[in-house]
């Protein structure tokens, strides 16, 4: 991924400290998260609770499932959220 397009907040890759694997079986040692948009926010809200949405809504933006982001250590799953947090700030903040 180009440094152009990180610093633009379009897309922000994240190092996992504690690499997983996916359901099928992949070593995955890095996660590339998309800006969200509304209707990810439409899908988000069907999860009955705030940590299922917030799951979803990572899995979503990464490319996995949310069975996958459970797997992640709570170091790596705060990175997810700190990158979430600056991307909704956009390039005006």
């Amino acid at each position: 991924m180009s440094q152009k397009l990180d610093d633009l907040l379009v897309f922000r890759t994240i190092q996992l400290d504690y690499p997983i694997k996916d359901g099928a079986g992949n070593t995955v040692t890095e996660l590339k998260m998309r800006r969200a948009k509304a209707k990810d926010m439409r899908r988000m809200s069907a999860q009955k609770t705030e940590a299922e949405q917030e799951i979803f809504m990572f899995a979503q933006l990464v490319g996995l499932v949310p069975e996958d982001i459970d797997e992640l250590d709570i170091a790596d799953y705060s990175k997810l959220q700190k990158a979430f947090t600056e991307m909704v700030k956009g390039k005006s903040a």
